[in-house]
């Protein structure tokens, strides 16, 4: 989350001047080390870490919502410029996950619109917390599979439970190759279902 540059230049402010170009930022949105600088034969060498602000603002959002429900977390970045991962860690956090992940959803959202603000739209959040996306990720995939073999042996469409964008996009992508199936999305706004549909043999 953070870029580094090393430079060397005739004085300490030549080579932080060609850092900074080369980072492409200015002076008070880095942190600058002095590796070495003259008098001496060595021109001066120095490291200039830019930070990714954008995404410390989005973290320090979530920081003081979290802070306001009282709830003690620790939140880790990862991603780059197109999506900003936040991992959150902690004891007792489902009322962030919620029934079915929809507390969790609704952050998530709000970090997007907050991440919107701050970063111009260009910048995805995925929020997690405590490991639950990857959880259910492979609740959701055994769930895809083993409705798809029901719908196969019935000759019937299988339809299941209503659930978010994230949670049917996972089931689509469980069941993309799968020759005998067909899947769709099907109903309005929070009891939209995937529907597993065989093919019909010819």
């Amino acid at each position: 989350m953070e870029r580094i540059v090393e430079a060397k230049g005739k004085t300490t402010e030549e080579a932080i001047e060609i850092a900074l170009n080369e980072l492409g930022v200015s002076r008070d949105e880095v942190e600058i080390e002095v590796l070495s600088e003259p008098p001496g034969p060595e021109e001066a060498r120095v490291k200039v870490i830019a930070r990714d602000r954008s995404a410390s603002e989005i973290k320090g959002f979530l920081e003081n919502v979290f802070r306001e429900m009282g709830i003690e977390a620790t939140i880790s970045l990862s991603g780059g410029e197109e999506a900003l991962e936040l991992d959150v860690e902690g004891n007792n956090l489902g009322i962030l996950i919620g029934r079915r992940g929809r507390t969790l959803e609704a952050l998530q959202y709000l970090l997007n619109i907050v991440a919107s603000r701050i970063a111009g739209g260009r910048r995805r959040v995925i929020l997690d917390v405590a490991g639950y996306r990857q959880r259910r990720k492979r609740e959701l995939e055994a769930l895809a599979k083993g409705s798809a073999g029901e719908a196969i042996a019935q000759g019937a469409p299988v339809a299941l439970e209503p659930m978010s964008p994230f949670e049917r996009r996972i089931v689509h992508m469980a069941l993309s190759n799968w020759p005998d199936v067909e899947t769709r999305s099907e109903g309005e706004g929070p009891d939209r279902r995937v529907v597993i549909i065989p093919k019909q043999e010819s």
